[in-house]
């Protein structure tokens, strides 16, 4: 409830947590493909031609700079694709839902 309140509170946090658990759930699916593929992050990474330790950065949530390719790359590596969408937090969308409410008001 604590942690509930201040991601309520604050926009910035709140687009803090969001961005941290995009995050972990990018790692989390590349970990759970290199191993349902059994790979390791060794493998893997000869096989896209970096080291081993990118691609420990890249399953730990907290890589620097991860361009969308190489998230592109490392899917068809693992024989998966990525799907990228873009949509309006939560917040925002109570807003948007609150104004065409009141603008159906007479």
């Amino acid at each position: 409830q604590w942690l509930n309140g201040l991601i309520h509170q604050s926009p910035a946090f709140q687009a803090q947590v969001e961005g941290a658990l995009a995050a972990i759930s990018v790692a989390q699916d590349v970990v759970a493909l290199r191993e349902s593929r059994g790979l390791s992050q060794a493998q893997l990474a000869d096989r896209l031609g970096i080291t081993q330790s990118a691609i420990a950065q890249l399953e730990s949530a907290q890589p620097k700079n991860v361009e969308l390719r190489t998230l592109v790359r490392v899917a068809v590596a693992l024989g998966a694709a990525v799907h990228v969408s873009i949509r309006p937090r939560r917040q925002a969308e109570r807003k948007s839902r609150q104004r065409r409410l009141k603008a159906k008001k007479p």
